[in-house]
């Protein structure tokens, strides 16, 4: 018993031993270089590291005071304009610009000035001298008859122009709430007897009268339309013939500041026949001499 005791502690403390020797040997050399050949990662950090350069205290004192190179491009600058100021702009847009004044028609007032004296001229009522004539038979040529209606009167039943009412903005009365109107062939009339320019060269009368040269068609319209509206109260219709219509004339100065006097003929039914001035400044009263003495000397 005793012997067996003895030998298991003997083998247990070779066994013991043979362990320790194992852990002081050292391992073989191919084992050594199979390691050493593994890359370390603590080594390749180390190396990682190491290769990250400094930064040099004066080269990054150089690079803070160095001043930086123009670009040189070629590529267009762009510049930015200003805003205008808000100020301005505001003031701009609360500004409204003052109309200017109607021109007074100063080349209706000096034509028609220029023909009255032409016309006195070319007629001997006045006296000239040679340059004067020329300039003033020159001046009745260009307008006398150079858009004359002729034989007018010829379309006195044309019942497109009979239907065709004026004013055409609205219906005028008169005394006794009676409405008085014109038609398109009055207007005719009225153009083809009394504006120079319109003068129907067949129909002369012992008397005729024209309007300043430069008065329009529709001027005259205008004229009749005022005049009736602010003398309403004192047209009073005449009362219709036994045969027809009866026939009245007025007279009235013209409700503006030309001082013109004018005549308006009205018929029992409310029709407006004849519109004329009589007298007024660079009216030009004619006989029918006179007008024939004018067309002789202008060729018509």
């Amino acid at each position: 018993m005793i012997k067996l005791i003895v030998s298991l502690f003997l083998i247990f403390n070779l066994a013991l031993f043979n362990s320790c020797d194992d852990a002081s040997t050292p391992p073989p050399a191919n084992k050594t270089n199979k390691i050493e050949e593994k890359p370390s990662p603590k080594v390749e950090t180390t190396e990682k590291i190491s290769d990250k350069k400094t930064p040099n205290p004066q080269s990054t004192e150089i690079a803070k005071n160095a001043k930086p190179t123009p670009n040189l491009s070629t590529e267009p600058v762009k510049t930015t304009t200003p805003n205008p100021s808000p100020t301005a702009t505001n003031i701009k847009q609360n500004t409204k610009a003052t109309p200017s004044p109607s021109p007074t028609p100063k080349l209706e007032t000096d034509q028609s000035a220029t023909v009255f004296r032409a016309v006195d001229i070319v007629l001997g009522r006045k006296t000239a001298n040679t340059d004067e004539k020329n300039n003033a038979l020159k001046t009745v040529k260009n307008v006398l008859a150079v858009k004359g209606l002729k034989n007018a009167r010829s379309k006195r039943n044309d019942p497109n122009l009979l239907k065709d009412r004026y004013p055409k903005a609205k219906e005028l009365k008169v005394a006794r709430n009676q409405v008085v109107f014109w038609n398109a062939y009055d207007r005719m009339h009225f153009a083809a007897r009394h504006l120079i320019d319109y003068f129907d060269i067949t129909d002369i009368k012992g008397k005729n009268s024209w309007w300043p040269a430069g008065t329009t068609q529709e001027q005259i319209d205008r004229y009749l339309q005022i005049t009736i509206e602010a003398n309403s109260a004192k047209i009073d219709l005449p009362s219709p013939a036994t045969t027809g219509k009866d026939f009245k004339y007025f007279e009235f100065d013209l409700p503006d500041k030309s001082k013109l006097r004018v005549s308006i003929g009205i018929q029992s039914d409310g029709r407006v026949t004849s519109f004329f001035p009589k007298t007024g400044q660079n009216v030009i009263s004619l006989s029918e001499t006179d007008v024939e003495k004018l067309l002789t000397a202008v060729g018509k």
